[in-house]
């Protein structure tokens, strides 16, 4: 007789600490009770045979029989479940559970088959419902022990270990001599810590059955845990003897000659299971592993892709998938299985070290930290353990539990990467005189040390010392020039000192040391784009997605590029593939709703804002990006919702209630509008000062002057050195149409700091006095003082447009151009129409960069589609861009006329003449009236 056993607390630590409950092959072959008496068998001579070929273990062989039998009698009904308990054998569930399902249809009790339901639903991982048909009052006496012994091993799964023990005990009891069930109980005492117990358990039935390949496949097992992997193998190559064609004693011998680091005998003994089991998906992982050990990664991915998601809940498998998904930099798959993980196994070590490696890649600190402070609270990490925790804190920005975690991680290492990384972290701390030191001390160590040089030249770049950075950089392409990210930190020096040639040579160089080192490839590409050449810059943008089509870095500014080029289908195809790769990632799917945005898709863009809402509801990016779509949609109610909504969220931030209270102005919500910038005042720890602007701002807009000056003289006081208050009180006179008053409040802001505020203050109020050469030379005078800003260009640019000084505008266009590129849309506008006013053909190409960034607005719309006219372009295309301008912009003349034009060119003369009275009509001083004029009379009107 079996005895029950009991549990002991040591056998609770161990299981809480070990791997899978099931054995390597124990989820694809669940033990069956060996088959019962039939007294029907004997009425069918070919049923008898597939019995005795069951009763033998030839399961392939019973198989085939019983097709036979089926195929000759279809309402075989023991056939049916025979076939049905044959399958479970061989590890087919599904084919197992659609025999029953006909069989039961056919009209067999259920009552009979719940234990071979719930067997093949447990093998499918469907828990829930097998669990749901296994309570004793829905199993047939005889199928007590069977029911009991599924019921254990889904308590175990469920890490319900007392329900398991009962449920072991009674199966034990029903069927003490029973080799399936005293499989099941020792695989379980096993994985307790207890496998000595299960031994002598095993030990019984083998010598009652020296034969039986279950049992020796688990007594191997067992072994295998207490003896050591040599001495399992004899257990195994007995089962093969006797059954040469065991799936699990081949992959458990292959498991185990694979640890051996026999590669060549494993592999043989899988690739017989594959020729007797076409995808087995254990003898995929198996290979994975042997692949993973031998570093082809990619074929170990393909691998586990084909196992299908049948090895579910397997811990080993998991944990194999979070590596290659780390391996490949697919964080958010990396994150699901090894999170998995560690919910099955929460005392692993490991499973904890590589979740919270990937919490930390994907940028999540805090996760990463909760995941290890377990191990740091057991007294049980190591110096591995300790660098992870110091990186998550460093980058919550607890520095200070940073640097000691990492001091921890170096003293039990004495790693030079752990003293880099605990550089990084002193230098992000602002100590960089101690990152200096700490970098230092690794190089003493090692003066060639790869981690020590590179963080070198990252502290000379971090420093802005870009000529010192090259220095470090070449220094480390002396010390390993087969090294490519030695190049690649040298192209950024000599990007910093501005030298775009050399810089795209050490980048090359980069490349000529790996061909698919993306980050060589997308700093060549940003060059490409400084220069203007958008076709070379995207050909190395497609190499790196090619080579990696999870690089967000570089679908993104593939997307960027299509934008700035007008192809809205490809930029969207391609923001489309970055929100692919992470979901959880918010800005490729801000950048999308933009482009849904840009492409007149307004449905979806605001489809993707709901989205933006819902799934990140505390990231200010993205609930700044939905704020856009709802802005640019007129939905001016669901923006003040939106603010008040963050507002209530973060009560303590400033931005969100200012934002709150624009919106409320532009509804109109005056009173309630400076109500909230009136609370934000009392908001503590941030700096009020945008709340006293938008009072400053509000009260001007209102006609209340004296409430401006209030406020101002408030905002002085808290910023008694600043010249804030003064360009606030100079912008209030403004926008309440007393320029002389502004130009006071802006001298007095000058006689404290001549900053671009105070000089384009200035400049807009001698504009509105009618003095535009002196405001042309006061922002002359603020960029010569200050050479290397080139905040003033553009507003001297625009000065001397509306002046007429049309090749002076160009100038200095072209100047701010060449130092910000081609990414602001006005500026771009702006210099196209000087091209315009001079004749020049410059006009078109650049009129569509404007438009191709924002095409929404009409009066960049208004000034392509004027280009296209003027020069000779596509008039019809011209015509469509001129109608949208003055749909969206009803009384402004000036694009009126332009309308009138287009029709002309495009031949509707009746359109063109009833279009140009309209302007006529509309003002008596737009700046085309006189060709507007000039067309009237040609029209004959």
């Amino acid at each position: 007789m079996r005895h029950a056993f009991r549990m002991t607390g040591l056998g609770r630590a161990a299981l809480l600490g070990g791997a899978a409950f099931l054995s390597l092959a124990a989820p694809l072959t669940p033990a069956v009770a060996a088959p019962e008496d039939d007294p029907v068998a004997a009425e069918a001579n070919a049923y008898q045979e597939a019995f005795r070929s069951f009763a033998a273990g030839d399961y392939r062989t019973a198989r085939i029989q019983l097709m036979n039998v089926l195929q000759r009698e279809e309402d075989n009904e023991l056939a049916r479940v025979l076939l049905a308990r044959t399958s479970l054998e061989l590890g087919n569930p599904i084919e197992a559970q659609t025999q029953l399902e006909r069989a039961v249809a056919d009209g067999v009790s259920q009552r009979k088959v719940n234990h071979l339901m719930a067997h093949a639903l447990l093998m499918q991982g469907e828990r829930e419902q097998a669990r749901a048909l296994l309570n004793p009052g829905d199993v047939e006496p005889q199928f007590a022990a069977y029911a009991a012994r599924l019921r254990g091993q889904l308590a175990a799964a469920d890490r319900d270990f007392e329900l398991a023990e009962r449920e072991f005990n009674r199966a034990l009891a029903l069927a003490p001599d029973d080799p399936e069930t005293v499989n099941a109980v020792a695989r379980f005492l096993t994985v307790l810590g207890q496998a000595e117990t299960a031994r002598d358990l095993l030990a019984d039935i083998l010598e009652q059955r020296p034969g039986h390949v279950k049992t020796l496949i688990a007594m191997g097992d067992t072994v295998r845990r207490i003896e050591g992997l040599e001495a399992s193998l004899p257990y195994f190559n007995r089962a093969l003897e006797v059954d040469r064609n065991s799936i699990s004693a081949l992959l458990e011998r292959a498991a185990t000659l694979g640890d051996l680091d026999r590669r060549d005998d494993a592999k043989a003994d899988i690739d017989r299971v594959n020729r007797l089991a076409d995808n087995h998906p254990m003898a995929r992982y198996l290979e994975a592993v042997l692949e993973t050990r031998e570093g082809n990664t990619d074929r170990a991915r393909e691998l586990m892709q084909q196992t299908g998601g049948r090895l579910q809940g397997f811990a080993p498998a998991m944990m194999l998938q979070g590596l290659l998904a780390l391996d490949a930099g697919n964080l958010e798959v990396a994150n699901e299985y090894l999170g998995s993980l560690v919910g099955r196994i929460p005392n692993s070590v490991t499973a904890r070290k590589l979740y919270a490696t990937a919490q930390l890649e994907k940028g999540d600190p805090e996760g990463a930290w909760a995941t290890v402070k377990p191990i740091i609270d057991a007294n049980a990490a190591d110096a591995r353990v300790f660098a992870i925790a110091g990186s998550a804190q460093a980058r919550m920005g607890n520095t200070a539990e940073a640097q000691e975690l990492l001091k921890q991680a170096e003293s039990l290492s004495g790693d030079a990467a752990v003293r880099n990384q605990l550089a990084m972290t002193q230098l992000l701390s602002g100590e960089a005189e101690l990152a200096e030191e700490t970098v230092q001390s690794v190089l003493s160590d090692d003066e060639d040390s790869v981690a020590g040089l590179m963080m070198l030249a990252l502290l000379r770049l971090q420093d802005g010392d870009f000529e010192a950075a090259e220095q470090a950089a070449n220094r480390f392409v002396q010390a390993h020039p087969e090294l490519p990210i030695g190049y690649n930190l040298l192209g950024g020096a000599l990007l910093g000192q501005r030298d775009r040639d050399e810089a795209k040579a050490a980048f090359r160089k980069a490349l000529e040391q790996d061909e698919d080192y993306a980050e060589a490839r997308r700093n060549l590409a940003q060059i490409f784009v400084a220069e203007g050449d958008i076709d070379r810059a995207k050909n190395q943008l497609r190499r790196v997605v090619a080579d990696d089509n999870s690089d967000v870095r570089a679908l993104m500014t593939l997307a960027e590029l299509a934008g700035l080029e007008g192809d809205r289908d490809e930029q969207i195809e391609w923001l489309q593939q970055a929100t692919a790769v992470d979901r959880e990632a918010a800005a490729p799917r801000i950048a999308l709703a933009d482009a849904y945005l840009a492409s007149g898709q307004d449905n979806r863009a605001q489809d993707e804002a709901n989205a933006l809402i819902r799934d990140f509801p505390d990231n200010g990016n993205a609930l700044f990006g939905a704020a856009r779509i709802y802005e640019a949609n007129g939905r001016q109610s669901q923006l003040v919702s939106l603010f008040d909504r963050m507002s209530s969220v973060e009560p303590n931030a400033l931005l969100p209630r200012v934002l709150l209270g624009r919106a409320l102005q532009a509804s109109g919500d005056i009173d309630e509008a400076r109500r909230v910038f009136e609370r934000a005042l009392t908001i503590t720890g941030e700096d009020a000062t945008p709340a006293y602007l938008e009072l400053i701002a509000l009260e001007a807009r209102q006609g209340r002057l004296d409430k401006a000056r209030e406020w101002s003289v408030r905002l002085r006081n808290r910023n008694p050195g600043s010249n804030i208050a003064e360009n606030a009180l100079g912008r209030a006179y403004l926008l309440a149409d007393q320029p002389q008053e502004a130009l006071a409040a802006f001298d007095a802001a000058r006689d404290k700091s001549f900053d671009i505020s105070t000089a384009r203050g200035m400049a807009d109020a001698y504009v509105e006095l009618g003095r535009d050469r002196d405001a042309i030379q006061i922002l002359q005078a603020y960029q010569k003082a200050n050479p290397e800003d080139p905040g003033a260009l553009g507003s001297i640019a625009e000065l001397q447009l509306e002046a007429g000084q049309y090749r002076q505008a160009v100038a200095n266009y072209e100047a701010l151009r060449r130092v910000i590129g081609n990414r602001d849309p006005a500026i771009l506008n702006n210099l196209a129409y000087s091209y315009l006013k001079l004749d020049d053909q410059r006009a078109v190409p650049i009129a569509r960069l404007a438009y191709n960034i924002s095409p929404r607005n009409p009066a960049i719309a208004d000034t392509y589609g004027w280009a296209l006219l003027k020069t000779g372009g596509d008039a019809e295309r011209a015509l469509a861009l001129l109608r949208r301008a003055s749909q969206t912009l009803p009384n402004n003349a000036e694009i009126k006329y332009h309308l009138a034009e287009a029709y002309l060119a495009n031949g509707q003369r009746s359109r063109a003449l009833s279009t140009v009275r309209e302007a006529l009509r509309m003002r008596q001083d737009f700046g085309d009236r006189a060709q507007a004029q000039d067309l009237m009379r040609r029209l004959g009107g």
